[in-house]
């Protein structure tokens, strides 16, 4: 009796709430926010391209930054190894994906377009679409966005992202070499899906793009007036806080991952936990790595501050 009372009470509740609804007889509309997000130096207010907001928000979404000394582990350096004096950084290429695509398909849904910036002075802009499939009688909608840039248009891809989640991180960035300059506009994607970075080749005339998890910004790190770029990842499923760099090497660009610079050390991923964060309040050029052992009852930790300085990461 006290089962068909709760589920009484419960249908009846929800019966109500839907008769409520249904007295609305106008219908909500739905705003479709895509944020641009500022990347210069330290991360500054997110501004939404909706007319009628422009609400701030953090730039990275979440923190990133070093956690405070009171949720830090105690700094016991026998516990696990010692945190190293210098790491150099080993640089990789990155491989730039091309797309095959130039125009939407017609039954693709339109949704907005946004400006993405300038290259050689003129207007770069992305128009968004959303493509509905079925799929065991399920409809599934895929994100796609075009590219339009001096009267060529070039489809690209966002998997199945949220359109109200997507963002756009302007970079505008140019990069130069003996045979050809190359613009790296800016990243776009969501904090689930990841970044895909939008580069342009102007000697070649072709777009080309490549992905990362993490909120990109931008700083002169060797001061020679070449920009890296920094990308910070906050953490998720089972991979830790990590910094990324980002540079051009006169022909292609490099990336390496602070993280992995530490496993190549002794910090083997099976047996270590290792954390990079920019330093709360610093420039970008100052790191904070902690390492600790995975599977320990402990929360002993090696707790580094680090400079960055021409390639390498030296210990304060």
């Amino acid at each position: 009796m006290r089962l068909i009372r709760v589920y009484g009470s419960i249908s009846l509740t929800i019966l109500l709430f839907i008769l409520t609804s249904c007295n609305s007889s106008e219908p909500k509309q739905v705003t479709l926010p895509i944020q641009v997000i500022s990347t210069e130096g330290s991360p500054r207010a997110a501004i939404s391209t909706q007319a009628a907001s422009t609400k701030a928000t953090s730039a990275q979404g979440s923190p990133i930054l070093a956690p405070s000394s009171n949720s830090s582990p105690i700094l016991n350096e026998s516990a696990v190894l010692p945190i190293p004096d210098s790491l150099d950084l080993l640089f990789s290429p990155i491989d730039l994906n091309q797309w095959n695509q130039d125009q939407p398909i017609q039954d693709w849904e339109s949704l907005q377009t946004i400006s993405l910036g300038e290259i050689l002075g003129k207007p770069v802009t992305l128009h968004y679409y959303k493509e509905h499939t079925k799929v065991d009688e399920i409809t599934m909608d895929h994100l796609h966005g075009v590219l339009n840039y001096g009267g060529k248009s070039t489809v690209i891809m966002f998997y199945d992202g949220i359109y109200e989640d997507m963002k756009f991180y302007p970079l505008q960035k140019t990069f130069q070499s003996e045979n050809s300059k190359v613009d790296l506009i800016g990243a776009i994607g969501t904090e689930g899906t990841g970044l895909t970075y939008l580069v342009y080749d102007e000697s070649k005339k072709e777009w080309f793009n490549f992905h990362e998890f993490g909120t990109p910004q931008t700083s002169n790190m060797d001061h020679d007036g070449v920009d890296k770029i920094i990308i910070v990842f906050a953490g998720m499923h089972l991979q830790w806080p990590d910094v990324e760099l980002i540079k051009w090497n006169q022909k292609n660009f490099e990336i390496v991952s602070i993280n992995s610079m530490l496993q190549k050390i002794g910090y083997s991923k099976d047996i270590y936990t290792t954390e990079t964060y920019l330093e709360k309040g610093a420039d970008p050029n100052q790191f904070k790595i902690m390492a600790y052992k995975t599977n320990s009852a402990s929360d002993a930790a090696s707790i580094g501050k680090y400079t960055y300085e021409s390639g390498r990461l030296i210990r304060k």
